[in-house]
């Protein structure tokens, strides 16, 4: 699965979390409704990467 995953831009997180560096995480939009991920999806979640040396992470489609 992670092949067919399209990574975006790294974005800032404000912080540094080397624990959970290189970790994949699926996240909810802010003010979205869980329920609404079956209804659509590209527009309630993403996948997130957290990088490991920097306070960022990587959106993928």
């Amino acid at each position: 699965m992670k092949e067919e995953l399209t990574p975006g831009e790294w974005r800032p997180i404000g912080t540094v979390v080397p624990k959970l560096a290189k970790e994949y995480f699926l996240v909810t939009g802010s003010g979205k409704y869980f329920r609404n991920v079956i209804i659509k999806p590209e527009d309630s979640f993403c996948i997130i990467e957290l990088d490991d040396k920097l306070p960022s992470f990587l959106p993928t489609l």
